[in-house]
């Protein structure tokens, strides 16, 4: 779908409403403009703390017990850290030795 408003002469442009139905955008909402390398914009509402971990929580009720522990396990290690951690167990040896040869 297509919408069209007016820039106004103080470069501001209002949301038509139904733009603002579609992304929950209500008075106070901040709203992200996102240009990309083909000068295309895509428009959100910039998600609140609470949106934020809502979202977190139900991603967190998804995960199978063995994924949670390994968050726990790994929280606050980078991935480079990660990385390296990977590229030393016996599985990681066999996939690239299977991949790349001895």
């Amino acid at each position: 779908m297509e919408y069209t408003t007016v820039v106004g002469k103080t470069g501001q442009i209002t949301l038509p409403s139904k733009i603002r139905r579609i992304i929950n955008a209500t008075p106070g909402s901040k709203i992200v403009f996102c240009v990309d390398s083909n000068n295309n914009i895509s428009i959100n509402k910039q998600k609140t703390a609470t949106e934020i971990f809502a979202t977190l929580d139900q991603i967190n009720r998804q995960l199978p017990n063995r994924a949670k522990q390994s968050i726990q396990k790994n929280a606050g290690k980078t991935a480079s850290t990660l990385h390296k951690e990977w590229l030393e167990t016996s599985a990681a040896k066999q996939e690239l030795k299977e991949k790349y040869g001895s």
